[in-house]
């Protein structure tokens, strides 16, 4: 907005502004002044819109990208340089029992269920598919696989971030099919006449 005055008045001028003036002009001045303070508030008004469509652009990226983080089916945590866990998704609360409000900026949060050693930040920012047992809140053991490459992919604001994977119910399987496995070998073992056992192709898997 461009005000035309007829008055050189300070009063006026910070009246004018204060109302969202971008320009105070006194008297009508030469045609090619006016046309150029009309061309330059004109460009940075285009300026400002541009400026603000992309920052809610990046706002609305910014929110896609917090909710697939939070709601994605495997667990995401972020922690400061202090060791404080600053990011605890939905799969972490469910996993664990604790809440986001429980968890972040908790100062002993990671031993609530890590223990001692608290961990994904006690143990560097560089490797893959590492299992911990973890203890829910309702005091279950649970067993994650932890990845954690931050130091090769690094995110402003965060000493680091890590993905886990439960895999209770796999390692209870197969802790299950080795007990049920050895059980067959010794009924094998022990049987009072002979038998054996082979594959597909007649090999000997017991005998």
């Amino acid at each position: 907005m461009i005000v035309l005055s007829a008055k050189e008045d300070a009063n006026l001028k910070a009246e004018a502004f204060a109302i969202g003036a971008n320009d105070y002009i006194v008297k009508l001045p030469d045609p090619v002044e006016l046309i150029a303070r009309i061309r330059y508030h004109s460009q940075a008004y285009i300026n400002r819109l541009q400026r603000d469509e992309a920052y809610l652009a990046m706002q609305e990226s910014e929110q896609r990208l917090r909710k697939v983080l939070e709601n994605m089916p495997v667990m995401m945590t972020a922690f400061d340089i202090e060791g404080n866990i600053i990011v605890w998704n939905r799969e972490c609360e469910r996993i664990t029992g604790y809440s986001a409000a429980e968890i972040v900026v908790n100062p002993q949060a990671r031993q609530l269920f890590y223990g001692e050693d608290g961990a994904l930040g006690s143990d560097g920012n560089d490797f893959r598919d590492r299992e911990w047992q973890i203890t829910g809140k309702d005091g279950s053991l649970k067993t994650v696989v932890w990845s954690n490459i931050s130091d090769h992919f690094s995110i402003p604001g965060w000493a680091g971030w890590g993905i886990g994977v439960d895999i209770t119910k796999r390692k209870q399987a197969e802790t299950t099919l080795e007990r049920e496995y050895q059980q067959l070998r010794q009924i094998i073992q022990n049987v009072p006449i002979a038998m054996a056992m082979l594959d597909n192709q007649m090999c000997y898997l017991a005998y």
